[in-house]
């Protein structure tokens, strides 16, 4: 900054400590263009995650994350929506629209998240019938999910688990509270979002539907709003900048 490589409509500022308004004034850095977060353009990504990958935007322990599934030039200002856990695998989206993830993990949103759960033994069905009822894990308030068993073997059953709300690791701790710890656990489905197609490390781009779609009508109404509101106030900065510059001439 000290060296003028930043400008506010098109004077150098060199003093530490300057205000400016990205979504007002015209600012660049080295000749590049800064833009305000609600010009940025939003992106979302579908990947199906391995085990041994964090969902988290970085790691001290330098463990690998899930956003190294991606090439380098498609990470940048992603984040996870939700989370899963590092031996979890299957379905994470990664985006740098903070509205969106608000909306997909908040529990009001009620948009089922789809699990296949390989448990250890066979659970009776009156211990199944207290994880659809709710259940109590770690002395925090009850907890419940749609369970379905799918198959079973003589040592192990598989079971179909829809969660409207998540906690960390919910799943694994409800099954751990009957006495059937959970040995494999998958992420098969979000909201209507799908993938059989998408094989384990594969990541794929979300189309304007499925975008829409998650996003559900009152949401795409918001970013529709807001969508306008920046337009608006990128004309206003236009304008204002193109009278300084006027302006200036006069003098």
């Amino acid at each position: 900054m000290l060296r003028g490589e930043v400008t506010v409509n098109g004077k150098a500022v060199k003093e530490l400590g300057t205000k400016a308004d990205p979504n007002q004034d015209h600012i660049k850095v080295r000749g590049k263009l800064i833009s305000p977060a609600g010009t940025r353009e939003k992106r979302y990504f579908l990947i199906n995650k391995l085990r041994g990958y964090l969902s988290s935007a970085a790691d001290p322990k330098n463990r690998p994350l899930v956003a190294h599934l991606l090439p380098p030039s498609a990470r940048r200002g992603l984040h996870p929506v939700g989370r899963l856990d590092f031996n979890t695998e299957g379905l994470l989206l990664l985006t740098n629209d903070g509205e969106f993830t608000r909306h997909i993990t908040a529990a009001k949103s009620r948009i089922p998240k789809v699990y296949l759960a390989k448990v250890k033994g066979m659970p009776p069905d009156k211990a199944v019938e207290r994880l659809r009822r709710g259940i109590a894990i770690d002395d925090e308030r009850k907890v419940r999910a749609e369970v379905r068993m799918l198959r079973e073997s003589k040592t192990n059953a598989w079971f179909e688990v829809i969660l409207h709300e998540g906690r960390n690791q919910q799943v694994r701790r409800m099954f751990d509270a009957i006495g059937h710890s959970v040995i494999k656990l998958v992420r098969t489905r979000i909201g209507n979002l799908e993938e059989k197609n998408l094989k384990p490390g594969r990541w794929r781009k979300l189309n304007e539907r499925e975008v829409k779609t998650l996003k559900g009508p009152h949401q795409t109404r918001i970013a529709t709003k807001r969508n306008i509101q920046s337009k608006t106030r990128q004309r206003q900065t236009k304008t204002t900048t193109r009278r300084r510059r006027e302006g200036g001439k006069r003098v």
